[in-house]
């Protein structure tokens, strides 16, 4: 880490850099960063900028905490740095993303949580209680704090005490930004169903339906017991939860089919991207992407909107490249230059507004990996071998790595082994020791196969080293 940083007091905005010192003979080839055992990729927009031996993240937040080490790569091998923590400091959030929604008697009293995130851990708490756009605190008496979480005892005792209660923590980064937010509401049992009729008989079947009472101010769920008079048997024992859109619930025997459909409306929420994570996708030049952007949202999202980033400019892609189909998008993306390479990034609309945070492709020059290098057997014993590489350029893509290994004098493949990452070191058992092998090792990303790396004439009696070029007959040893 920078030496002018103090590691105790780097707070969510700040810029944070990292250094690698390397001693090595010859000079790396590759050099790569990893947080967390994930390897970082260059992405100014992230605030992500790899340059020679360095790693600077500009605007971190919490997300960005945790083990740092960088490797490094040459003909040699390879070495990897002692992982660096890496600790954010940042104002209290709430620990739930959701509103609590608490229904209560008046004169019931409501226990109510407040747990929140933050470093150093929140050191006090403010409780406001809301009713008709009037705000006012609660008084200290009523809650108690212990680290990181406060607790509340509220009783309503008139229709005036329902309303909206929120909790903000504090600590010394400061206040939290935005409260956890408890709905209280008078609430009690639900009523009874109404209207209840057996429709659509058959000779082994019935349909019941139902009108629902008064929710008792809180979601309901519908439960219902099918007895037979003539033993007292408990013959269906079926449920319906809270849900959206239309249920059924059926027997598990077709002499007992049972439905009850039930209809509540879905909430109104505006677009949010299916998939909780960003997309890395590589391509050559000239080579088109089909992008798909998922949306949940309801009503669905009517009209997408597609930016592309690179080096921090973003430009909005013309319609004439995506298409939109019923809460989904789909887009043709070809890069032609260096600079078509970057972020591109997908909102939806809906009714209700505009998707807040976008769903994320990042596109990365890519093609097949290069060849394993320096592909060593060692550790041999009487039926086992082990074989180390190092591995080469990965294509700009996550690559992993094959090994085949073919019985020479009937030319029958022995074993099929891989590995889904570096590094890489396949272990082989169980071999016939008297038998001489080949052995084909190629790294793999999603644009193909490396080209092989050839092993030949391995037997038990000595040690090989793949040292020359690709296809090459390597001896054993003596």
């Amino acid at each position: 880490m920078g030496s002018s940083l103090n590691p105790d007091d780097i707070k969510e905005g700040d810029d944070v850099y990292f250094e690698c010192v390397i001693q090595s003979n010859p000079k790396p080839y590759k050099m790569s960063w990893f947080h967390n055992g994930k390897e970082l990729h260059s992405n100014v927009s992230a605030g992500i900028i790899l340059s020679d031996q360095s790693l600077v993240l500009q605007s971190v937040s919490r997300a960005s905490a945790g083990d740092y080490t960088c490797l490094a790569v040459n003909s040699e091998g390879k070495g990897a740095s002692n992982p660096v923590s890496l600790h954010i400091r940042f104002a209290p959030i709430c620990a739930t993303d959701h509103e609590e929604l608490l229904g209560a008697l008046k004169h019931e009293t409501l226990m109510l949580k407040c747990e929140v995130d933050s470093s150093p851990p929140a050191e006090a708490f403010t409780w406001t209680f809301n009713s008709s756009g009037e705000q006012t605190e609660l008084p200290a008496r009523l809650h108690s704090t212990e680290t990181g979480m406060s607790r509340l005892n509220y009783t309503p005792s008139t229709d005036l005490d329902y309303g909206t209660i929120s909790c903000w923590g504090r600590n010394s980064i400061g206040m939290q930004k935005s409260p956890c937010v408890f709905q209280i509401v008078a609430a009690g049992r639900p009523f009874p169903l109404q209207n209840c009729t057996v429709t659509n008989q058959s000779t082994d079947s019935i349909q019941v339906d139902c009108v629902e009472g008064f929710d008792g101010g809180l979601p309901q769920g519908f439960i219902l017991e099918l007895v037979e008079l003539n033993n007292l048997r408990l013959a269906r024992n079926l449920s319906l939860p809270v849900c959206l859109g239309k249920q059924k619930m059926r027997g598990t025997h077709p002499r007992d089919n049972i439905q009850m459909p039930m209809s509540i409306y879905a909430p109104l929420l505006a677009p949010i991207c299916a998939t909780d994570h960003e997309e890395l996708l590589g391509a050559l030049k000239h080579e088109t992407l089909m992008l798909k952007c998922e949306v949940d949202s309801s009503p669905p999202a009517e009209a997408f909107t597609w930016t592309f980033n690179s080096s921090g400019e973003q430009t909005e892609l013309p319609a004439r490249l995506h298409s939109t189909e019923t809460g989904m998008s789909r887009l043709n993306y070809t890069p032609s230059t260096d600079l078509d390479y970057g972020t591109i990034s997908c909102w939806g609309r809906n009714s209700i507004g505009m998707q807040k945070s976008p769903c994320v492709f990042q596109i990365v020059a890519a093609g097949r990996p290069f060849p394993l290098q320096n592909c060593t057997v060692t550790n041999q014993s009487t039926d086992s071998i082990q074989v180390d590489c190092v591995e080469g350029f990965d294509g700009g893509l996550p690559q992993g790595f094959i090994l085949e290994l073919v019985e020479l004098n009937n030319l029958r493949l022995a074993r099929n082994l891989s590995l889904p990452h570096p590094p890489v070191s396949f272990l082989i058992e169980n071999l016939d020791p008297t038998a001489t092998y080949r052995m084909i090792i190629f790294a793999m990303n999603a644009k193909g196969r490396s080209e092989p790396t050839i092993i030949d004439d391995i037997n038990f009696k000595g040690v090989a080293k793949f040292t020359g070029k690709q296809n090459k007959s390597i001896q054993c040893a003596k």
